[in-house]
């Protein structure tokens, strides 16, 4: 399973630009929160998921490992993500992560957060 990757059509990014750059903006607000507020985060985790104090933080640790500061993600990440929608859809193309990145959403809201 992929992890971090948003994902849209050609199509969405040039109909509805506004759109997807809230999505994105939504996105790296999560990810900011997320670092800056562990205790809510924590306790969150122990209510949706039901589970105990310990194991709350432990899960806590481990996703804010792996998680993308700024919204940026890998080429290893991007690679794992075009293999699973090729895998999952009509994607016949062989794609580059620079060819299927449109980074230009995201670098408007790390600009706009300060995040980058």
């Amino acid at each position: 399973m992929v992890l971090g990757v948003l994902g849209t059509s050609e199509r969405r990014i040039k109909e509805r630009p506004d759109q997807v750059k809230k999505m994105v903006r939504a996105v790296v607000k999560s990810l900011v929160y997320i670092r800056q507020q562990p205790e809510q985060v924590t306790n969150f985790a122990q209510r949706f998921w039901k589970l105990d104090r310990k194991q709350a933080e432990k899960s806590y640790d481990l996703i804010v490992k792996t998680m993308s500061r700024d919204g940026s993600a890998t080429d290893a990440a991007m690679q794992a993500a075009i293999r699973q929608a090729r895998a999952t859809s009509k994607i016949d193309k062989e794609l580059t992560p620079a060819q299927a990145m449109e980074l230009s959403f995201l670098r408007e809201v790390q600009q706009e957060l300060k995040v980058r």
